[in-house]
């Protein structure tokens, strides 16, 4: 944990010691967005192809997601939330920080083999929902202008169209250069964009909405892919870890950009993140507990 916990804190501390600015983190993240992750999406969907282990991933991330945002609106209804606040307490107990911080944990928790799993289930999954179905929570309606050019969903896709022909040495070597380089930036890019200060304005709801994401994230996972899709072993390790990450930083971004309450969703992205490097061992470790009981 010590490897994904550096430069998370080294990227906030610079920001405090005023060596770095929180707006520095949006080249960080356009790198990884344009230049970086596609790399890792073509070599995974290369790695695995399409077949019904990958599309089950891809269901389970739909669907967890799907009873999150009943979660989410049913909480709200019960604290009687209305129209704007309502859809900003959907998008942060639904919508998890899947890649960013997502990717990190799992490279570190299982390794490369569990890194292509964690970039199926984001980018066929989350990233699919967060980009229809979130944004049609935001404003009314999906941007599939969004969809379309988003890097790595095309990188995926020339994967899996590259997949009946090896990739030539010298690609996979550029390919593996650059995959490293993924996940202290993502951590540093993080770091930056934390607000700490922001998190005590809305403790108690930041709070609530965490537990939700991350602990019901995690148990609807379990559930539904051992129960209900018969996903074992690594696989659903990796899904369970994804489903568990915190609210999803683009949350922010969408309650900004559509005039929801862009300080709850400060707060509770940036509580997550710090809550995450306590729950994200936690939650691996009751999963493969569960497998193994379940398995015997």
């Amino acid at each position: 944990m010590l490897k994904v916990f550096i430069p998370f804190i080294c990227g906030y501390l610079l920001k405090r010691l005023r060596i770095f600015k929180a707006e520095d983190s949006n080249v960080l993240i356009n790198y990884v967005i344009y230049f970086a992750i596609p790399a890792i999406a073509f070599k995974s969907a290369h790695t695995l192809g399409i077949n019904k282990g990958v599309l089950n991933l891809a269901l389970l991330s739909w669907l967890t997601t799907l009873v999150l945002i009943g979660i989410g609106y049913a909480t709200g209804k019960l604290l009687g939330m209305r129209k704007e606040e309502l859809r900003l307490w959907v998008l942060i107990t639904s919508f998890g920080n899947t890649g960013f911080l997502g990717y990190p944990f799992t490279l570190n928790f299982f390794g490369e083999q569990g890194l292509n799993f964690a970039v199926m289930y984001d980018s066929l999954g989350s990233f699919i929902l967060v980009l229809t179905l979130g944004l049609f929570i935001a404003i009314g309606k999906p941007n599939f202008k969004a969809f379309m050019s988003f890097p790595p969903f095309w990188a995926l896709l020339l994967g899996f169209f590259l997949k009946p022909w090896p990739i030539p040495e010298e690609i996979e070597k550029i390919l593996n250069f650059i995959s490293p380089s993924v996940f202290p930036v993502i951590l540093f890019a993080i770091g930056l964009s934390v607000n700490l200060s922001k998190v005590k304005l809305y403790f108690k709801k930041g709070l609530m909405v965490e537990m939700i994401k991350i602990f019901g994230g995690a148990g609807i996972a379990f559930t539904i892919g051992f129960f209900c899709l018969h996903i074992k072993g690594l696989p659903l390790k990796v899904a369970v870890l994804e489903a568990s990450m915190p609210t999803m930083i683009f949350t922010i971004v969408l309650a900004l950009k559509y005039k929801l309450n862009h300080y709850l969703a400060i707060s509770c992205a940036s509580m997550g993140i710090v809550l995450s490097f306590l729950t994200t061992p936690l939650v691996v470790k009751i999963s493969t507990l569960l497998l193994n009981l379940l398995n015997q």
